[in-house]
Parts: C-alpha cells; structure tokens; sequence
C-alpha cells in the first residue's frame, strides 16, 4: 500500500508549481515586450538564471521580471517601435536608389 505524501510536502509541490506558472506568464510578457516567441523570451530566462547559478522557481521568476523590467524600459525610452531599426535597414540609400541586379 504506498503511502500519501504529507500535507506539508503537498503544499510546497503547490507552491513551486504556482510559482512556475507565474514565470512562464513573466516570460509571455516578456515575449511580447520584445516582439519574440515565448520560447525565446523563456529560453532568455533559462539562460540569464544559468549564468547567475540559480536553479529555484523564485529566482527564476525573480530573473523574467528583472528582464521585463528593463525591456519596457528600453521601450519607453526609444524613440521609435521595434520594427523601425528593420525598417531603416531596409530603406534604399541615396547611392543605391537605381540599383538593378541583372536577369
């Protein structure tokens, strides 16, 4: 007969969980603070918590809102959206206006 976890052991299962949730609901938003896919902005997660040693679900959650943090930041203080650095790479210059490849 296998014996039932204590209630105590339950609890912080519960717990961990929860906080787990709340880091990929950090990482979601994150995702769309950056223009990224969830699993970039999670994978950033991942990678940030790894290069400071940590490993527990609270730190981890702590790591995604230090990261959202700053990428609102940065979007506050830019001048322009995301997709205008992509837009002013693709912009013809002045030199390269007439430029036509050959068929």
């Amino acid at each position: 007969c296998p014996q039932r976890p204590k209630a105590s052991s339950r609890i912080s299962v519960v717990v961990v969980a929860a906080t787990a949730v709340a880091t990929v609901a950090v990482a979601t938003a994150l995702a769309g603070a950056l223009g990224i896919s969830q699993a970039s902005a999670r994978r950033r997660v991942e990678m940030a918590a790894a290069r400071e040693g940590v490993r527990d679900p609270e730190a981890r959650k702590r790591i995604a809102n230090d990261l959202l943090d700053n990428a609102l930041k940065e979007a506050e203080s830019a001048e322009t959206s995301p997709g205008a650095g992509l837009d002013a790479l693709l912009e013809a210059r002045p030199e390269d206006e007439n430029f036509m490849l050959e068929d």
